[in-house]
């Protein structure tokens, strides 16, 4: 095997394209052959620009659903000095960096990000990037009643003594509202 090296009158060009590869460094790897079958290698450090992306975690479950965005935005030049958030529900957008967003209603989300460089904008829009399912139905805890019984004196009228009459104590069941 031996190292890729173009000569002056070959141009070598290499072009990939891929949605899901996010800002930051990369060593890229080629192997190929020669015309006479033997085998070439290069091997490229690369950076990647994405002056607007975004993970999130958990990206489903049931509502209400917490999710907690974080900014992998890698600009060309500078830094983002500005974020802007909307999460697809209505709710105001926010602008920190790393924000955590609470879905309230089941439904597929399209999440944007909007990001400041300079004087530049970009934008990231991911449909349907977070998915909210109905909610468990809320938990009652039921509290069983415990039967006590306690003597209440009564007077019998028709043999008029006094005799002990037992009765179970009221029961009261908690509700939620």
């Amino acid at each position: 095997m031996r190292e890729l090296a173009p000569r002056a009158t070959e141009v070598i060009v290499i072009r990939w394209e891929t949605a899901d590869l996010m800002g930051g460094y990369y060593t890229v790897r080629v192997r190929g052959a020669d015309s006479g079958g033997a085998e070439l290698v290069a091997a490229k450090d690369v950076r990647v620009y994405d002056p607007a992306n975004f993970s999130a975690e958990p990206r489903s479950g049931p509502a209400p659903l917490t999710v907690v965005f974080r900014d992998l935005s890698v600009p060309l030049e500078g830094v983002v000095s500005a974020w802007q958030w909307d999460f697809g529900d209505g709710s105001p957008v926010v602008t920190q960096a790393h924000p955590i967003h609470v879905y309230t209603e089941p439904g597929a989300y399209t999440v944007t990000l909007t990001t400041t460089v300079g004087i530049s904008t970009f934008v990231r829009v991911k449909p349907h990037y977070i998915t909210v399912l109905p909610g468990n139905p809320p938990r009652y805890t039921l509290y069983l009643p415990l039967v006590m019984r306690q003597s209440v004196a009564r007077t019998a009228t028709s043999f008029g003594t006094e005799m002990p009459v037992d009765r179970p104590a009221p029961v009261e069941i908690p509700q939620r509202r």
